[in-house]
């Protein structure tokens, strides 16, 4: 869990015990909920470490910056993300590229209601113009490559085209703060059929 900030020489500390790792997933836990209600800019460390039930020494024992602790959770949700959208993808496939599409679709949804802080820390890093993680996929690159699987199968610019509409579509749909209740859902449900609708044609 290194930084990926301009302070090349300060780095998350990795724990190797037990119980180590289980207060690093309690604190990016306590983060989460942070950045969830008050956003990364007000939110402080010695809040988070409060939610966490930590002293604030512990917190910055594994956590000596906030722009480090943000990236932690962010690696830590988006490769929860990845297994969920691998899964979505497993148990649909082989089938045609509308399909996939919309088990993307609201799979990202759903995940994104579920973890509020992503789109907090996501924003964040790409304020700062924080650089991908080197050899990882980026959520885009995954879908496209799981959007590869369809039947007819299609080509790489046909998939990427695809998981291209898949994420702006989510991130609007995230960005209008779409709530629950008949009126959200239906707006999900609309954008869907949008979705679908375009993809059953010919890219």
């Amino acid at each position: 869990m290194a930084s990926h900030n301009s302070d090349a020489d300060v780095t998350a500390k990795v724990p190797q015990r037990r119980r180590g790792l289980e207060r690093v997933a309690e604190l990016l836990e306590a983060a989460s909920v942070v950045f969830a209600r008050v956003g990364y800019e007000a939110a402080t460390m010695t809040e988070i470490a409060a939610e966490a039930g930590a002293a604030i020494g512990s917190l910055y024992q594994f956590f000596p910056t906030k722009p480090l602790l943000a990236d932690a959770l962010y690696l830590r949700d988006m490769d929860a993300l990845a297994a969920e959208l691998q899964n979505a993808t497993d148990a649909v496939t082989p089938c045609p590229l509308h399909v996939i599409a919309d088990r993307l679709f609201i799979t990202l949804i759903a995940f994104v209601d579920s973890h509020p802080a992503l789109p907090i820390v996501s924003d964040r890093r790409r304020a700062d113009a924080t650089p991908p993680v080197p050899g990882r996929p980026t959520m885009r690159e995954q879908m496209a490559e799981l959007m590869r699987r369809a039947d007819p199968k299609p080509t790489p610019k046909q998939a990427l085209r695809a998981a291209t509409m898949v994420h702006v579509m989510m991130k609007g749909t995230v960005a209008a703060q779409v709530k629950d209740g008949p009126e959200g859902k239906q707006v999900i449900e609309d954008v869907r059929s949008m979705l679908r609708a375009r993809l059953v044609q010919p890219l």
